[in-house]
């Protein structure tokens, strides 16, 4: 991954720390979908649901991060 925007600008560390982050949580939710398709069973449906309830929470998390980065990229008045 560069740290440098489509536009040649230097990434800002909060952008790259959102894009890491994001790359991660894609490939966690690629698991949890996995795991949670494997689980058709009773026993199953409970590790199903905390799956996707621990997927919400990192979904909210990346939410935060990226109106963070997109808040960081846009100019300021100063």
């Amino acid at each position: 991954m560069t740290d440098v925007t489509p536009g040649g600008h230097q990434a800002g560390p909060e952008f790259v720390a959102w894009a890491k982050h994001h790359d991660a949580e894609k490939k966690a939710y690629n698991a949890d979908r996995a795991k949670a398709s494997e689980h058709q069973n009773p026993e199953g449906s409970a590790t199903a649901i905390h799956g996707e309830q621990a997927w919400a929470a990192r979904r909210d998390h990346e939410q935060r991060l990226h109106d963070s980065a997109i808040e960081q990229m846009k100019p300021h008045d100063r």
